[in-house]
């Protein structure tokens, strides 16, 4: 009886995944997120979940992102520096899974569109919260803006934390705003701030440059909002 042996080869295909990036704009003007050329050191791409980024122009996000590496709090997923502006376009998601620092540049949420606080897969979700602050305490050129003014579009702007796996509530740096210029309409604040951090501080009191008006703002499942020595400034203190 011949003995026949067969050589069976296994060919195994390893699929690396560049994870990590750390993204930044570049050129000058306004652009759109989806955009490649407007990024740099994105491996030829656009930043992505896992990914960080830098943004010193107009960049609006004109489709659902998720940025950040999803590590301890303090980690930062977005920096926006002066001249930077992110305008979350209307009908679409921008979820953070880090920090969003603030370097005298600004926010924009247009009427329809929705910010997401994401540490559902930080290593330890329930007390990993992220924050919107501002690269130094006393910056007085930050903006953050939501919804539209005018009453021409009603949509109302979203500005929520996920609750999987039981994760922490996002929040703004010490609760809210210190010399920023806030313009809030039309918003719903669902999970976003806790029992120590409000959703939104309007406080002044130490700069005569803050401008704080919300209209038809709603806060659910958090602490509400408080005002801080508004007398320096009542005339930008709009509720």
């Amino acid at each position: 009886m011949g003995l026949t042996i067969k050589l069976v080869l296994c060919f195994v295909v390893y699929v690396s995944y560049a994870y990590g990036l750390a993204c930044a704009t570049t050129g000058v003007g306004a652009g759109n997120w989806s955009d490649t050329a407007v990024w740099t050191s994105c491996g030829g791409g656009i930043p992505g979940n896992g990914d960080t980024a830098t943004i010193t122009r107009a960049i609006t996000v004109d489709q659902n992102v998720i940025i950040g590496t999803s590590d301890v709090a303090t980690t930062v997923a977005l920096t926006i520096t002066s001249p930077g502006t992110l305008t979350v376009a209307s009908g679409f998601t921008f979820t953070f899974r880090g920090d969003i620092v603030q370097n005298n540049g600004s926010i924009n949420m247009q009427a329809g569109s929705t910010l997401n606080h994401d540490s559902s897969l930080a290593v330890s979700p329930s007390t990993t919260s992220y924050v919107i602050r501002p690269s130094n305490f006393y910056q007085t050129n930050n903006q953050f803006n939501a919804g539209d003014g005018t009453g021409v579009n009603t949509n109302r702007v979203t500005v929520r934390s996920e609750n999987a796996s039981s994760a922490a509530n996002g929040r703004f740096s010490l609760g809210g705003f210190l010399g920023y210029t806030t313009n809030i309409y039309r918003t719903d604040f669902i999970r976003f701030g806790d029992v120590s951090n409000r959703g939104v501080i309007c406080s002044n009191a130490t700069s005569a440059n803050l401008v704080c008006r919300l209209e038809d703002v709603t806060f659910t499942d958090t602490a509400g909002m408080s005002i801080t020595n508004p007398a320096t400034n009542t005339n930008n203190l709009i509720i």
